[in-house]
This record gives C-alpha cells, sequence and structure tokens, in this order.
C-alpha cells in the first residue's frame, strides 16, 4: 500500500475500516450512486441540473444557526434568483462569470440549491457516495478507489464460459463500473457481475465446510438396529405421517454413514418434530450413546423433558433436567451421572453448554428453536464430542433462498404434513370496538370446557407505544369475566418457578384463559386450548402470528384465532387468507428482510456485500449449482488452466477450513 504514497492520517482511516489492501478497498462499494445529467432550462420546469454563468457575487446572511446565500445565475437565456443554505464558503468561491452546475429546485419564487459543482466540470456524470468514517472525504476516498484501479492487476475469476453464459462484463471492467459508471445501465453490469461472483464464492464456502464436515469419520461405528424404534412407534396412540416417516429414514442415514450428521429439520406448528427427535434419539441410546436436547427457554425444556419422560422411562431410559437455577446438589447429582454414563437422554437450556456438563459418550445432540441461538452457543455442543451427531430443528418455516444461505452447509429434512384430523383455524380480525363480542366468545369457549389464550404484545404500559400490555388486559378481564372462569398472567419477568407453575397449572386444565406475552410463541402444546386473541396484533411479523396462532388447533377441535387490530395491513390479510406456514414465510421474508425474518442478529444470517436474499433468488439457485460444478472440476487431477485462478482461491480456503470450523 506504501507505493501509493498514502498519506498517514487516510492510512490509518483505512485499517479502521479493515480496508487494508488495494484490493479490499475495491470491494467497498458505493452505497448511492447519483447520476447528473445536464439539461436545457426551461420556464416549465420546477427542478432540474442547469449549467450556466454566476451573474452576481453571492451574499450570505444568518437567521441564528442557519445561513443563506443568495446570487443569480444566467442558463438559456435566463436569469435566475438562487438560495443556498448553509454553504457559506460560497462568497469566497464563485466569481462572477463563473460557469457552474447546479442541482436545483423551485420554491416560493426562488430556486433552491441543494449541489453547486465549479470545478471540474467535463468529468461531471455519476457521483457515487460512499459509506465512509467520520471526518473522511467522499472526493479523496474516490481518488483512492482510482488509484487503486491503475495499481492492482485484476484478473477473471471465472472461465471464460461463464461470463459467456451469462453474458457478465469482465472482472476489471465491472470493478471500474460499479465505482465510476458512465451511465445507470454500466453501474448495472458491475453489480450484476458481482452479484454472481459472491453468491458463487458463498456457496463454495459452504460446500467445503460441508465436505470437511463428511471427511471427519465417527471414532465408534454406530450399531443403529431400527426394531427398537419399531416398538415404539407401534406403541404410539397416532400413527405417523409420511413425512415424519419419510425424514426418519434420512436421519437413521445419516446414523449409520461414515461421517457425521449435520442436519435440519423443518416443519409447520405441530407437525411433529419432537416425537421425530425422540425416536430418532432412542436409536443412538440403545446403540450405547448418550443424547442432549437444547431448547433455548425453560417452558419449551421442561415440556420437551416431560414428552421424553412419557415416551421413553418405560423403556429403560433415564432422563434428566438441567436448568441454570437448580440446587447445587441436585446439579452436582446431575453432572456426575453424566460423566458416569448413567444418564441416557439430558434435556436443558443454556446450561447444557456450560464448560462443567462433560458427557461420556455423546451421539446426538438435538438443537430445537435452533435459530434462537448463535453460532458460538451452537459451536459449544458440537464440540463436547468429537463424533457427536448434530440434529437441528425449527418450527419456523424457513424461505427456500433463506434455507439455501443460511443453512446451505446442512442436510435439510422437511416435515410438511400435519396429523390426521386437524382442522383449519378459523382465523378473523377484529376491531377492538368489538371487545364485548370478544370476551363473549372467551365465554363461550370456556363454557365448553376448553382453554384460551391472550396474547399481548407488552408487559406494562409504554410511554411511546399506545398499545394494550398484559396488565391493563389482565385487569379488563378480570372485571369482564364471570368470577367462576379461572385466569391467569404469564410473562417474561416472573421467576422461571412461577411461569413453570402457571403453565403447568394450564395443561392440566387448572386455569381456563391465560393471559400472556410471546413466551407462549413457541413449544406450549395444550391440546383443550381452541382459542388465541392477539392483541395489537399488527405489532408481530407474519411468522410470529403463525407461531402464535400455531399454540390452538393441536388436536381435532375445532380452533379460532382473532387478530385484534384497528390497523390494516397486508400481514393480517394474509394471515386470514393461508395457514401455510412456508407460504407466509416467503411473505415475512420479503415484508421484513433477512435480518428481521429470525428476530436475532446472532442466528447466523449472513451480511452480503451486493447480494440480496429476497431480490436475488434466482442469482443463488443458479450460483449453488455452478459452485457445485466448479468444485468438481478444481478436484480433478489435471484441472484445466481456465479454473486455475479460482482453484488457487479454494485451495487457501481449503487450508484455513478447519480454523473456520473451530
Amino acid at each position: 500500500m506504501q507505493k501509493l504514497k498514502i498519506a498517514p492520517k487516510f492510512q490509518q482511516q483505512l485499517l479502521e475500516m479493515k480496508l487494508n489492501s488495494p484490493i479490499l478497498a475495491l470491494y467497498h462499494f458505493p452505497k448511492t450512486t447519483h447520476y447528473v445529467e445536464v439539461i436545457p432550462f426551461s420556464n416549465t420546469l420546477e427542478k432540474g441540473v442547469f449549467q450556466g454563468r454566476v451573474k452576481s457575487k453571492p451574499i450570505t446572511m444568518r437567521k441564528g444557526r442557519i445561513s443563506f446565500s443568495r446570487f443569480l445565475f444566467e442558463t438559456g437565456g435566463e436569469e435566475l434568483p438562487l438560495i443556498c443554505f448553509n454553504q457559506p464558503y460560497l462568497s469566497k468561491i464563485l466569481e462572477i462569470d463563473m460557469t457552474i452546475i447546479i442541482i436545483t429546485k423551485k420554491s416560493k419564487g426562488n430556486w433552491s440549491v441543494s449541489k453547486i459543482y465549479y470545478k471540474n466540470l467535463e468529468d461531471i456524470g455519476i457521483e457515487s457516495q460512499y459509506a465512509l468514517l467520520k471526518g473522511m472525504r467522499q472526493a479523496t476516498f474516490r481518488k483512492y478507489i482510482a488509484e487503486c484501479l491503475n495499481y492492482v492487476s485484476i484478473d477473471n475469476f471465472f472461465p471464460e464460459t461463464y461470463h459467456e453464459k451469462y453474458q457478465l462484463i469482465p472482472r476489471e471492467q465491472a470493478f471500474q463500473m460499479m465505482h465510476f459508471p458512465e451511465n445507470d445501465a454500466a453501474y448495472e453490469s458491475g453489480l450484476r457481475y458481482f452479484k454472481y461472483e459472491e453468491a458463487v464464492l458463498f456457496y463454495f464456502n459452504l460446500l467445503m465446510r460441508k465436505k470437511f464436515f463428511q471427511k471427519i469419520e465417527k471414532v465408534k461405528s454406530k450399531n443403529i438396529e431400527t426394531h427398537h424404534m419399531d416398538k415404539l412407534i407401534d406403541a404410539l396412540p397416532f400413527a405417523l405421517t409420511g413425512a415424519q416417516e419419510q425424514v426418519l429414514e434420512e436421519i437413521i442415514k445419516d446414523f449409520k454413514a461414515d461421517y457425521i450428521m449435520q442436519r435440519l429439520v423443518q416443519g409447520d406448528v405441530g407437525s411433529g418434530k419432537t416425537i421425530v427427535a425422540l425416536l430418532t434419539g432412542f436409536l443412538q441410546i440403545k446403540a450405547g450413546f448418550q443424547v442432549a436436547i437444547l431448547a433455548p427457554t425453560t417452558i419449551l425444556a421442561q415440556q420437551h423433558y416431560d414428552n421424553a419422560s412419557m415416551l421413553l422411562e418405560e423403556a429403560g431410559v433415564c432422563v434428566r433436567l438441567l436448568k441454570s437455577q437448580m440446587p447445587k446438589k441436585e446439579r452436582d447429582a446431575i453432572l456426575e451421572q453424566l460423566v458416569n454414563g448413567e444418564i441416557d437422554l439430558i434435556v436443558g437450556t443454556h446450561a447444557i453448554l456450560e464448560q462443567t456438563v462433560i458427557f461420556k459418550n455423546l451421539g446426538l445432540a438435538v438443537v430445537d428453536e435452533q435459530q434462537r441461538f448463535g453460532v458460538e452457543q451452537r459451536k459449544k455442543l458440537r464440540l463436547k464430542s468429537p463424533e457427536v451427531d448434530m440434529l437441528y430443528m425449527t418450527a419456523t418455516p424457513i424461505p427456500r433462498t433463506l434455507a439455501m444461505s443460511v443453512f446451505g452447509d446442512l442436510e435439510v429434512s422437511t416435515i410438511d404434513e400435519l396429523p390426521a384430523g386437524r382442522q383449519k383455524i378459523d382465523t378473523r380480525i377484529v376491531q377492538k370496538k368489538y371487545w364485548d363480542n370478544i370476551v363473549a366468545e372467551i365465554v363461550e369457549t370456556v363454557a365448553k370446557g376448553e382453554a384460551v389464550y391472550v396474547v399481548c404484545p407488552l408487559i406494562e404500559e409504554s410511554e411511546t407505544l399506545e398499545l394494550g400490555n398484559i396488565l391493563e388486559v389482565f385487569t379488563r378481564l378480570q372485571q369482564q369475566l364471570p368470577k367462576q372462569i379461572r385466569l391467569a398472567i404469564l410473562h417474561g419477568k416472573q421467576k422461571n418457578e412461577e411461569k413453570e407453575a402457571v403453565l403447568a397449572d394450564f395443561a392440566a386444565e387448572k386455569i381456563d384463559v391465560l393471559v400472556s406475552t410471546t413466551v407462549v410463541e413457541v413449544g406450549v402444546h395444550v391440546d383443550k386450548a381452541t382459542l388465541i386473541v392477539i392483541y395489537d396484533a399488527q405489532q408481530f411479523g407474519l411468522s410470529q402470528l403463525h407461531q402464535l396462532r400455531g399454540r390452538v388447533g393441536r388436536s381435532t377441535l375445532k380452533s379460532t384465532c382473532l387478530l385484534v387490530s384497528d390497523y390494516k395491513n397486508s400481514r393480517l390479510k394474509a394471515m386470514t387468507q393461508s395457514q401455510d406456514g412456508f407460504f407466509l414465510a416467503q411473505k415475512d421474508l420479503e415484508q421484513r428482510g433477512p435480518g428481521d425474518f429470525f428476530g436475532q442478529k446472532q442466528s447466523g444470517i449472513p451480511t452480503f456485500n451486493v447480494l440480496n436474499l429476497v431480490e436475488d433468488a434466482k442469482i443463488f439457485e443458479v450460483a449453488k449449482e455452478d459452485a457445485r460444478e466448479i468444485l468438481e472440476k478444481c478436484e480433478m487431477l489435471e484441472c484445466e488452466k481456465a479454473y486455475q485462478k479460482i482453484s488457487q482461491y479454494i485451495k487457501s480456503k481449503e487450508q484455513t477450513m478447519s480454523k473456520l470450523l473451530d
């Protein structure tokens, strides 16, 4: 970089931006581009970009903190009175008869100027604006980028066949078009190339990571005998769906393979992922291995523990629950039993990830609602055993594009079939003025011996948001519902023991109406719950609304979801039109973008430079196939000359892959 003669201060700024090489700087593309096209002046125009001469020296005045400069400007035979705000330096720069270009619009008889060009007018065209540190000048950075383009030797990354196939401009020209385009079409051609390049390189990394895992052979072969599982299935009070049976086969195939499993099971609300996890866990236990189930909340962990105990303890499986808050003596006993191999299946929250939790022979780790865990947390569980099979589960249906990007290094199984007998949930939008009707429906539901959820977005009253809070709604229901209806409240500020007690009472039919925040969003399974009232429903995303709706309709009983809102928006309308979680998830992704889809920045959603997960779905699909094809050609003993540049990149990535996975 010293050869470019960079000023020390500017070089330090580049280092702070992590642009410590010319090629990295070239990949720092403009955040916006503005095309400056001079047009002839006409009295019919209200705004435009005009070239002309300064006819009077600017006079600057102040009003409080605001300065404004006035002067006359001649263009197309007309004199225009110009006003420029907060540009007091103009009186020193502009001289009479100086040729300038202005960006202006008409306002109250004057022409208000937003930008004046007075130097190098022949170079006016598309002007790029970069995201820079405070104090850095756009002009200085643009000049540095121009120097980098002359300094760096830029070769094509992909073989010519791919450029011809997709009509991609050369890589060197693409850099030029991104930073200094001649027009909008030129910029789009540069952007098109780099979207393809970014997508292919992204899939290179995912596919290489996947292959790396498949090269990690299991130290101990797993003697998986499916007849153990078959006996459990036969004893179930319900029949598995075809989708569940298919996913079981896919997981068992992974168990029997020489490499460790990395599989994601996604399914709609109530599709039966938990039973799949428990059945496959039983196979590992019968093969002599331990199983861990990691849940994001104590409520969900308790439910998994109850289900596992009910299904497996009669078969001789030792199941235990590990929570963050439990007596030290009880906790120490569990840790000792884990090390000794006395516990077959451990269910827990983040407590499982602690260093003190050591397994004798962990064979399967199940991460439920895996998007709620960060990348580092999932890695901690994976490192509990060098040969642990990893099964990730999510009840949030994931759109295809997002699944391909976030989970492209995993095998993906989908349970897209609901158990037999489930009825469609009647979903309606109800305005707040009809609250008395909602209360009447709650009373009617309880009278049938069924249970009700009422979900609110806030716990307490907000000074900035006029939304129904749980305390207010709970108080209103206490006043409006008959005294014999048993009412309870549940929210995140309560102690875990209190929350668990409330949920246990609700499941045991000791509570008729549960007023809650979104702590019931996942995992809470109460067959008798047939009505859910979601207050201020416009505050929730589509996927979250669908998850909440999934708290009801978990049996053959007819269920209802009431979306209470005075707002009309596309999310609520979509909820009334569809109960397909995958369709709603795609809509949610389109509306809110990938950053908000899972609701957590740490969930592993990649940050792209130029790609858009929603708009560029086609590019992702094409790039995935091309990445696989290119990798295969580069793995040949004699790599074709056209592939040598990209082959070097792949080899350098392979050398560092183990560090990326650690």
